[in-house]
C-alpha cells in the first residue's frame, strides 16, 4: 500500500471577504458585489440575452449594474447621465473588478 502524505495548504490569509470599492466621481464611491452568486446570476442573464432575437444591450447593462452595485448606487449613476463611451468605461471597469480581472492585460481571443 502506498504511503500518502497530505499537507494542509492555508489560504486563510487570502480570504478577506471584503467587497471592492470604485470611485465613480468625487462624490460617488460604490461597493461592488463580487459574490459568486451575483456573478453567476449575471452570467445566466448574459446567456439568456444572447439567445434572444431582440437584444437590448443598454437594458442588460443597467440591470447588471444594479445587481453589482445595488439599486441606490445604480440610480445615482444613472442620474449622472454619462455619455455612452464613459458609461461603458464605468460599466466595464465595474465588471472587471467584479470578475477579478481588473488590471490584467487584455489579449485578443484566438
Amino acid at each position: 500500500m502506498a504511503k500518502t502524505d497530505f499537507k494542509v495548504i492555508d489560504i486563510s490569509m487570502k480570504i478577506t471577504n471584503q467587497l471592492p470599492m470604485i470611485r465613480i466621481t468625487e462624490d460617488l464611491v460604490v461597493t461592488v458585489n463580487n459574490r459568486k452568486s451575483t456573478i453567476l446570476n449575471i452570467q445566466a442573464m448574459a446567456q439568456e440575452a444572447e439567445n434572444k432575437e431582440n437584444k437590448d444591450d443598454m437594458a442588460f447593462m443597467i440591470k447588471g449594474l444594479e445587481m453589482l452595485v445595488g439599486k441606490d448606487a445604480s440610480d445615482k449613476i444613472e442620474a449622472l447621465d454619462l455619455p455612452i463611451p464613459e458609461y461603458k468605461e464605468m460599466y466595464n471597469t465595474i465588471m472587471q473588478v467584479a470578475m477579478g480581472t481588473y488590471g490584467e492585460e487584455q489579449t485578443p481571443s484566438a
